[in-house]
């Protein structure tokens, strides 16, 4: 059916097995063995890294992360460190641009005015900011879209939505792990 999405709701599932599933499914879409999909996920506590970023960005050992229970992957997507944690709602549409014009700006504008409104649905009064990708509630960011780079008309992305239900379980010294820059 044309304009359709499955919607696929994983629960907790390890990044690395999520990650896994949307190659295969971003292969079946390339393929047109598979329609486009959204997987909705929740990831235990982990950081990854993206192309910009590296684990130099992360200040805790791995023996650290390790005791915090805490996992780490380098992977390959656009960004810096980016956290996932129980709590935190993280969407990954595997879909078909070309319907929209192939525009990748275009397709995250639309998805933030489509995560604003749902947050308006729970009460909550979302905005973006015209310099950056995202979501906020405030002054404070509530969904983070970091595109993994096309493949033909295809894309893939992460969206991470902290806060729809309820506020994400940060790691112990969250806030001493990561260094202190972000790009948004």
């Amino acid at each position: 059916m044309a304009g359709s999405c499955l919607v696929l709701r994983l629960g907790m599932v390890d990044f690395a097995d999520a990650w896994e599933y949307q190659k295969t499914l971003v292969r079946a879409r390339q393929e047109g063995a598979r329609g486009d999909v959204l997987l909705l996920s929740e990831h235990p506590h982990t950081y990854t890294t993206g192309r910009l970023g590296g684990r130099e960005n992360i200040l805790a050992t791995d023996e650290a992360l390790r005791d915090m229970g805490i996992s780490f992957y380098q992977i390959d997507r656009g960004g810096d460190v980016t956290y996932h944690g129980p709590g935190q709602v993280v969407g990954y549409p595997v879909i078909d641009l070309s319907p929209l014009g192939k525009d990748a700006h275009e397709y995250l504008r639309k998805l933030e005015r489509v995560l604003i409104a749902a947050l308006g649905d729970f009460g909550l009064k979302a905005h973006q900011e015209s310099e950056y990708t995202g979501v906020w509630v405030q002054d404070r960011k509530i969904a983070a879209m970091i595109l993994k780079k096309p493949i033909a008309a295809l894309l893939a992305c992460a969206l991470a939505a902290s806060g729809w239900a309820q506020q994400p379980t940060q790691p112990p010294d969250a806030d001493e792990q990561v260094q202190p820059r972000f790009i948004w």
